[in-house]
């Protein structure tokens, strides 16, 4: 799991104008029961935060393009990332407006 783990940071983020770059942090790992047995199952959570042009599924093609040897899946319903039909950047506008 380290050289996966390794493997990932060397994965280019992209950087957006007025966004900012995206981030990805391994956020868990998870192995065994005890100290003296040998886990037969490792797994990690990862923390992905995209910026346009990118969505989940791009994501999703890219880590499996990348690391085809691990099995990647959605933690949650990828529906739930879906983004509002305008820019993320307007409707933060939008949303610090109702609130002053």
């Amino acid at each position: 799991m380290a050289k996966l783990v390794l493997r990932l940071e060397k994965i280019p983020l992209i950087q957006h104008p007025e966004l900012g770059h995206e981030t990805m942090t391994v956020s868990t790992i998870a192995a065994g029961d005890a100290v003296n047995i040998v886990p037969d199952l490792c797994s990690i959570d990862v923390d992905y935060r995209y910026v346009p042009p990118n969505d989940a599924s791009s994501v999703l093609a890219m880590l499996r393009a990348n690391l085809p040897e691990a099995r990647i899946e959605f933690a949650d319903d990828p529906k739930n990332f879906t983004r509002h039909s305008i820019c993320p950047l307007i409707r933060l506008s939008l949303v610090e407006r109702v609130y002053k």
